[in-house]
């Protein structure tokens, strides 16, 4: 394909894969298609649920939807300018993105990506999100701020346990977990 990989996720049976200027979807691995090219919009987030796969990037704000990860409808969200992150909540069916801008601007879609609700994030803006147990959890690049919420509308602020670059967050085996260069911590509760 000749594209580079800036996020990728593996649901409904398939892998996916986004970056600056289109897709590419494969149900092995091996053999991709290469979905509609959606121009320069750097592409930071991926995320599937509820039937649709959404991307967020940094040149664009909002996010775009696809129901079958090669065509993508753009959806405007005002304020949302540097989105990075995407998380699907399955136990309440919502859409949760964050943007790593001066505002603290996240925004939330309870109808499969096609309308968004913006707030503000408590503390710094967050640039990674992970979803996992009924809790949603967000980290800041730099610094010890961090957040977590039970719906991805209330937002408690917590802390990280040192002062580092976080650049990812994921949930798996009852647990999150958070790296930065040489760091790394976690979080069961």
């Amino acid at each position: 394909l000749g594209m580079y990989v800036v996020a990728s996720t593996y649901a409904n049976a398939q892998f996916i894969t986004v970056n600056s200027v289109s897709s590419a979807l494969s149900s092995d691995g091996i053999t991709w298609t290469k979905g509609t090219n959606w121009g320069n919009k750097d592409w930071y987030g991926i995320a599937y649920g509820d039937n649709v796969y959404v991307a967020v990037g940094e040149l664009y704000t909002g996010a775009y939807v696809s129901t079958d990860g090669l065509t993508w409808t753009p959806h405007a969200v005002a304020g949302m300018t540097y989105a990075d992150s995407v998380v699907y909540g399955s136990a309440n069916n919502r859409f949760v993105m964050v943007a790593h801008n001066t505002n603290n601007s996240a925004a939330y879609s309870d109808d499969a990506g096609a309308t968004w609700t913006t707030f503000t994030m408590p503390g710094s803006s967050c640039i990674r999100l992970a979803y996992g147990g009924g809790t949603y959890v967000a980290i800041t690049y730099a610094g010890t701020a961090a957040a977590y919420s039970l719906d991805g509308i209330t937002w408690t602020a917590t802390t990280m346990p040192s002062n580092s670059a976080w650049s990812q967050v994921a949930y798996g085996n009852g647990m999150f977990v958070a790296v930065a260069g040489g760091n790394a911590a976690y979080s069961s509760d």
